[in-house]
């Protein structure tokens, strides 16, 4: 797995670039399998962590939540800690009750 790679790193770039620099980014929730190891969960955590770091910089929200295939405790594990530092931060955000209700 290499969480700094992929489609989805590509796709937050170009996002990134169409965004202009005085606009404050949108407030996103995240919903995929990143704790999951099948292959569209490299490419979400790629774009959470692209996207941390975005919104750091641009005051924008960002926030992940486990969707659609369960949690796999062997993939999580074997996440270097520094990502599994920056998900446990965007999960923790992600289920916070009443912040992301529309």
């Amino acid at each position: 797995m290499n969480p700094h790679g992929g489609k989805a790193a590509f796709v937050c770039l170009i996002l990134l670039l169409a965004v202009d620099a005085s606009e404050v980014l949108p407030t996103t929730l995240w919903m995929a399998p990143v704790l999951n190891p099948g292959g569209y969960s490299s490419e979400a955590l790629s774009f959470a962590l692209g996207m941390d770091a975005e919104a750091a910089t641009q005051r924008g929200r960002f926030a992940l939540r486990q969707f659609a295939e369960q949690p796999n405790s062997n993939f999580i594990q074997g996440m270097p800690e520094d990502v599994t530092d920056v998900i446990r931060r965007l999960m923790n955000a992600g289920m916070k009750q009443g912040a992301w209700d529309v």
